[in-house]
């Protein structure tokens, strides 16, 4: 699969145990993919579902605006991203550093709240 992106929609909705990620990517090759994961700062490992390069993510709160995850696959650390939320809420940029089938990964993607 071609995994640069046309186009990603997050979605953050409460659920039972907090809150659960929905991520909906559009990949440039016209594959969709759909990945579910809770959002809890809890420091532990949590399932990551839909994906094929990560299954499990760990969340820590950093500040009311910032978040670090550290996301596995295989019980191997592939990468981590930082996501951090404007103080007006409406914009998200997350950075990305790890690895993948093609080596070093360093990305950022910004996020408006629509």
């Amino acid at each position: 699969m071609d995994l640069r992106q046309k186009s990603q929609k997050r979605t953050y909705e409460a659920h039972p145990e907090g809150v659960k990620v929905t991520i909906k990517t559009i990949h440039a090759d016209g594959k969709t993919t759909s990945v579910e994961h809770p959002l809890n700062y809890d420091g532990k490992e949590h399932p990551v579902t839909g994906s094929t390069q990560t299954d499990s993510i760990a969340l820590e709160k950093i500040d009311e605006y910032t978040s670090e995850a550290i996301l596995k696959h295989a019980g191997k650390v592939i990468g981590t991203n930082r996501r951090s939320i404007s103080k007006d809420r409406q914009t998200m940029t997350i950075t990305y550093e790890g690895t993948d089938q093609r080596g070093a990964v360093k990305n950022t993607a910004v996020y408006d709240k629509q």
